[in-house]
């Protein structure tokens, strides 16, 4: 069969932030209200964006839209923020699902 690319799924563990002030809501939900309607790209650029800016549940978020859309790093992404708790809960089982789908589709 084709050739297989190794995923590097090395994991940098830090603690979890504080969520952000709650002058941010209104923002937040208007981008999670616009990202349904953007392709899986742009999901994963706001998905980042939202994480640089630490709205890591938000990030989330996104990156799940994107990824069920088939966006493999935004599958990656999502998976390694399921394992290091970077969204405020850690789930190992589903991020490494997530992490699986991404290495095969890559």
């Amino acid at each position: 069969p084709g050739k297989r690319q190794k995923v590097n799924l090395e994991l940098k563990m830090s603690p979890v932030p504080p969520t952000a002030p709650a002058s941010h809501a209104a923002s937040r939900e208007a981008s999670l209200d616009q990202s349904r309607h953007k392709t899986p790209e742009e999901n994963h650029s706001l998905a980042e964006a939202l994480y640089q800016r630490r709205l890591f549940r938000d990030a989330l978020k996104i990156y799940e839209m994107a990824a069920n859309q088939g966006h493999t790093p935004s599958m990656v992404n999502l998976g390694q923020m399921l394992i290091s708790g970077r969204s405020g809960h850690t789930d190992f089982s589903l991020g490494k699902k997530w992490l699986e789908k991404a290495a095969e589709l890559d």
